[in-house]
């Protein structure tokens, strides 16, 4: 396997994933060095390469991935399910990384020059088209260069165009905004708390 990319669970030191750019074989291997025989998970849904992945720093449980096939997919590993699949350009996307100071925040590069940013709470995402004027008709006034006497129209510059893409929000919560705990007060005066269970912690072997 061709690994593309390598990154440390962000929570677990001993785990990790593997990304194969190779088109005949494109997963994301998810691998602990305590039982290095076997990955513990393997991630398949791209059809062709990947080319960059990003484990998000505030929620393990978003793994972003892009590939040759012209898909950016955004998965739970401890699941392995594909969780969020974000709109793309018609060009590859050979990287996407999270953003460091707003977990919410996401940007692709493609190779048409272009670099998306998401957001995975949703919202517009606003593509702008951009065209060129031919520099030597604009460079000619609106006197006629052929001596008729007759001035000639205004050159039409092609405009920008805005498409506006509707990006979905994440179907469940990220981590950092989820409630630790609540209560509430249920009839006859009863207090109906809820708390987040914590993972077990594993203990160090002496």
């Amino acid at each position: 396997m061709h690994c593309s990319g390598m990154l440390w669970h962000p929570e677990v030191a001993t785990q990790l994933v593997l990304a194969s750019e190779d088109d005949r074989l494109p997963v994301i291997q998810m691998w602990d060095l305590r039982f290095a025989t076997s990955p513990l998970k393997v991630l398949e849904n791209h059809t062709r390469g990947i080319l960059s992945i990003s484990w998000s720093q505030a929620d393990p449980e978003l793994l972003l991935s892009s590939a040759k096939d012209n898909r950016i997919l955004c998965w739970n590993p401890g699941t392995g399910e594909v969780i969020y699949e974000l709109p793309t350009s018609s060009q590859w996307c050979f990287d996407v990384q999270w953003c460091p100071r707003n977990p919410a925040l996401l940007s692709a590069a493609a190779f048409d020059g272009r670099i998306s940013v998401y957001s995975v709470m949703g919202g517009s995402l606003e593509a702008q088209q951009h065209f060129s004027a031919d520099k030597i008709s604009s460079s000619f006034d609106t006197m006629d260069p052929f001596g008729t006497g007759q001035s000639l129209p205004p050159l039409q510059v092609p405009q920008t165009v805005a498409h506006t893409t509707v990006v979905l929000p994440l179907k469940k919560p990220p981590k950092w905004i989820r409630r630790p705990v609540g209560a509430s007060f249920a009839f006859g005066g009863k207090l109906v708390t809820f708390a987040n269970p914590r993972p077990p912690q594993q203990q160090q072997q002496q």
